[in-house]
Formats: C-alpha cells, sequence, structure tokens
C-alpha cells in the first residue's frame, strides 16, 4: 500500500512540474484560413499554427481610422514558434512583425507570397526555408532580424524587394538563383556581417544602396545590370576587388564610395559614365584598370579635397587603359591627377565574372572559392581556388 501511495505521489508531483499545450484561441484569418494559439500551462510561450488552403489577411497596424491586427497580436511578443501548415498560400502583411521571441517558423511547399513587414523585427528568428514555388516578398518583410544567419533563395524568386532583408545584422551567407533578376532600394542593406553572396548573371537591376554597409570582400557586377545604383555598394569596411563586367554602362553616385580597403578596381569597355563620388575615400586604392576609351565622369568621382590649395595626393594610383586612350587619359580630369596612366597589357585583370588569383590571395590564408567567387570553409565536392591554386575536392 506505502509503495502506491509513493508511486501515485511521484506521478502527481511529475505532472504538476510538465508544461501542457493548450489552445487557447482559434479562428479565421483569412479566406480558407484559419489559426490556432497554444500555449504551455505557464503562459510564457506561445505556439501559433496556420492552416486551411488558401490566401491569409492582409492586415496593417498602422491603418485608419483603426487598425486591422491579426488575432494573436495582443501576445505577439511571446510567440516562439510559427507553424503554416501544407495549403496555405500566403501569410499577410504585418502578420507577425516584431514578434521578438520567435525563434522557429515553418513554412510550407505550398506558400507563394508574405507580405509587408510580415517579419520585420523577429529577432530572435535564426533562418528562414522559402520553399521552391514561392514567388512574391514584399517590402521590408525580413527587415530587421538580426538573428538570421544563411539565406537560400529559391529558383521561382525573382527578385528582392526593397529593404528585404535590411538589417539582418548576423546575416553571412546568401545563396541567389540564376533566375533573379532584380535587387531594389536597400534590399540587403546594413547587413553587416554579409561576407559570402554571388551576383548571378541573370541580374539587370542594382537599385540605390542595395548592398550599402555589408562586408564582401570581392564584388562582380554582371553585364546585364546597365546601370549601378547610387551608393549600391558603399561603406563596405572589407572589400577589396571590384569587377564590373562587360555590359555596365554607368555606375551611380557613391556607388563604392568609402570602401576605404579597395585596393583594385576593373571596369568594361562598355561603360560610359561614372557619377560623382563613385569612388570616394580612396585612401588604399592602387590599380585602377579602366577599358572604356574614356567614360564621362563626375565633377569629383574619387571627391578630391582642395583644402590647402591642392588635390589630395593621388600619386600612388596607376590608371591602365587602352593603349590608344592613354594621352586622352593623361589630359582629362581627374585621371590627370594620378601618378601613372599605363597601356593595358594581356596579364592584367579581365572585366569578367570569373575571379583572378590577385583577389583570392588577399582573403585568409586557406579559404576556398568557387568559380564564381563565392568564399568556402569546408566546401563539398568540385572544382576550388585555394592559395591561388585550382584544387579538386572530394575525389
Amino acid at each position: 500500500m506505502k509503495t502506491k501511495i509513493f508511486f501515485l505521489a511521484a506521478l502527481l508531483f511529475m505532472i504538476s512540474n510538465m508544461s501542457w499545450a493548450a489552445v487557447t484561441d482559434s479562428g479565421s484569418c483569412g479566406d480558407g484560413v484559419n489559426y490556432r494559439i497554444e500555449t504551455s500551462d505557464d503562459g510564457n510561450s506561445y505556439t501559433v499554427t496556420i492552416s486551411g488552403s488558401g490566401w491569409m489577411t492582409e492586415f496593417d497596424y498602422y491603418a485608419s481610422p483603426e487598425p486591422i491586427l491579426p488575432p494573436w497580436s495582443e501576445i505577439r511578443a511571446k510567440i516562439t514558434t510559427v507553424v503554416v501548415e501544407e495549403g496555405v498560400h500566403s501569410i499577410g502583411n504585418h502578420a507577425f512583425m516584431e514578434c521578438d521571441a520567435l525563434s522557429s517558423l515553418t513554412l510550407p511547399s505550398t506558400l507563394e507570397k508574405i507580405g509587408t513587414l510580415t517579419f520585420y523585427h523577429c529577432i530572435s528568428l535564426p533562418e528562414v526555408h522559402l520553399p521552391e514555388g514561392f514567388k512574391w516578398l514584399d517590402q521590408a518583410a525580413f527587415h530587421y532580424c538580426t538573428s538570421l544567419k544563411s539565406l537560400v533563395i529559391p529558383s521561382t524568386m525573382t527578385y528582392i524587394p526593397g529593404d528585404g532583408f535590411s538589417s539582418c545584422s548576423s546575416l553571412e551567407s546568401v545563396t541567389l538563383p540564376s533566375t533573379m533578376t532584380a535587387i531594389y532600394y536597400k534590399g540587403f542593406a546594413d547587413c553587416t556581417s554579409l561576407t559570402n553572396l554571388n551576383l548571378p548573371t541573370s541580374l539587370t537591376f542594382i537599385g540605390d544602396w542595395a548592398f550599402s554597409n555589408t562586408a564582401m570582400p570581392t564584388i562582380v557586377v554582371p553585364g546585364g545590370v546597365t546601370s549601378i545604383g547610387t551608393a549600391a555598394f558603399q561603406c563596405n569596411p572589407n572589400l577589396i576587388k571590384v569587377t564590373v563586367t562587360e555590359g555596365v554602362e554607368v555606375i551611380g553616385g557613391a556607388a563604392f564610395g568609402v570602401c576605404h580597403k579597395l585596393e583594385t578596381v576593373v571596369l568594361p569597355s562598355t561603360l560610359k559614365r561614372i557619377d560623382d563620388h563613385a569612388f570616394m575615400a580612396w585612401q588604399n586604392l592602387k590599380d585602377f584598370y579602366c577599358y572604356s576609351p574614356i567614360p564621362d565622369v563626375g565633377s569629383d568621382i574619387f571627391m578630391i579635397s582642395y583644402d590647402d590649395g591642392h588635390p589630395d595626393d593621388l600619386s600612388g594610383v596607376t590608371v591602365h587603359v587602352p593603349a590608344d586612350a592613354v594621352e586622352n587619359y593623361r589630359k582629362t580630369f581627374p585621371w590627370s591627377e594620378c601618378g601613372s596612366i599605363v597601356a593595358l597589357t594581356a596579364n592584367d585583370p579581365k572585366p569578367t565574372s570569373v575571379p583572378d588569383i590577385y583577389s583570392l590571395e588577399q582573403d585568409a590564408e586557406g579559404a576556398y572559392y568557387d568559380l564564381t567567387g563565392r568564399r568556402f570553409t569546408s566546401p563539398i565536392r568540385g572544382l576550388y581556388i585555394r592559395n591561388g591554386k585550382k584544387i579538386i575536392v572530394g575525389h
């Protein structure tokens, strides 16, 4: 009898200390879409499950005269898990914005759209897996998700919207598909840890401030981007080399400004114009390879200072240009301020998408690169470049 009493007491103690999920609310949140909110008995965390077959309501915290709030708005600070089940096609505007504790997000293969500010300021969210078939991401959908570390964009998605992933300060790696055509205004701006990103040759548009304040050591701009946006890559503290490939015609103002470590720039023969301050704050610039006969330039692409009556010292910069354009460059400002203007040679770096040995050797010894310039620390099987030499991994 005493054994039974002891066993029952122990069982009751275990039950009293267990957290049980309980449904606290449920209902409709769209056309054919339903929600269920569950919580543990301590009420410290919540799980929101979205189910059904259809499109979620577009919520709006800022609507006037009355905001359109999601049913879980009052407990959003304690939502830790969101599960969107198969059959759901969209997650509405503002649906999970400022869910600061959200750390787990499950998305279905049927998902096609995520709305404006949907996951804004979800600062605990470490990963997002957008499914193949996903098409539409609206403005600032993942803005300020400061724990997000890596991102793979599906092939069915062709653009990154304005502020789509801006201020994701822990984001280190982004894989863009060969179908990507546009990165809009501040798409990845202020992703201060972003070092690994390839720009696919399918790109045709890079908007203003698209990659400002990121940390990529090398950048290769594909030729389908005829015009690089204003300040598109500015304020990159790690940038060493820029290659703008054949096809690009315009480099916007301050596009590569305030990149203090920038040493090498390679520009194509198709280049027609470089706007003001495109390469301002050029302290470490050494070699400027320009295959264009002579592009139109803004009033001051290097933002040269005349505070003391003389321009800043460009004597350490060598400009490499076509042989028949050397004299024109020597007579034209600001090239005339550079230390040396010489003819291009067959061994000089070319404005192509294949990285050369020079750019690879600037990074940490032992790093691996694929032939598009992406950096790897633990590469899978394939052909890579390491310490300036081609190697095969996995054979």
